[in-house]
């Protein structure tokens, strides 16, 4: 389980270890959606406009990247391409995102 906050930062909880794992600074501004995917990552996006990979601990997978618009309703989609994730965003309410974030 994670919790964003309004400044920027993750609070990871493990439910088996009842362990917090803060992590700060993972984005500049709110957090405003995070999507789980089937292999343990956090996708998460925030009001800056920033995209962050992280794992179950907090690390930062990939590097993270902004986008033009406003990110909302971030998803790891179900289907898989060469064994790669995909992951889909609404951009500024009016554009559909998909990309890999591992290239």
């Amino acid at each position: 389980m994670v919790v964003g906050t309004e400044k920027g930062s993750l609070l990871f909880f493990n439910r088996k270890s009842q362990r917090k794992i803060p992590c700060i600074s993972k984005h500049g501004k709110k957090v405003t959606f995070g999507d789980w995917s089937s292999e343990g990552n956090l996708i998460s996006c925030s009001a800056d406009r920033m995209l962050t990979v992280s794992d179950q601990t907090g690390n930062t997978l990939y590097d993270s990247f902004i986008v033009k618009g406003d990110p909302t309703n971030i998803r790891w989609n179900p289907f898989k391409e060469a064994n790669n994730e995909i992951v889909c965003c609404i951009l500024s309410n009016s554009k559909v995102m998909y990309f890999n974030p591992k290239t």
